[in-house]
């Protein structure tokens, strides 16, 4: 059996995601999850509880808006990500 090909980061999709007070979650249509700390994330940090439920999938998946805090998040630049970024 040949070994499966990995799917190219531009074609990774998020299929759902989870904002707590910590973390954000994304679960992706190949059921890997992705958990990155919400500090990354100033806007989403600050957030209450339902501006960070009123997020929507662009372009089926390959990020994730929460338009009402003008915030926006690739699902390939999630999985491309290589360092911690200096925040405070």
């Amino acid at each position: 059996m040949r070994p499966r090909t990995p799917p190219r980061l531009e074609d990774v999709r998020a299929r759902t995601v989870l904002v707590t007070t910590n973390s954000l979650f994304v679960d992706l249509v190949d059921g890997r999850r992705l958990v990155v700390p919400l500090n990354w994330f100033p806007k989403l940090l600050h957030a209450d509880e339902v501006e960070r439920m009123r997020h929507s999938f662009v372009e089926g998946g390959a990020s994730v808006c929460w338009p009402q805090l003008d915030e926006d998040i690739s699902i390939a630049g999630l999985l491309a990500y290589t360092g911690s970024p200096d925040v405070s």
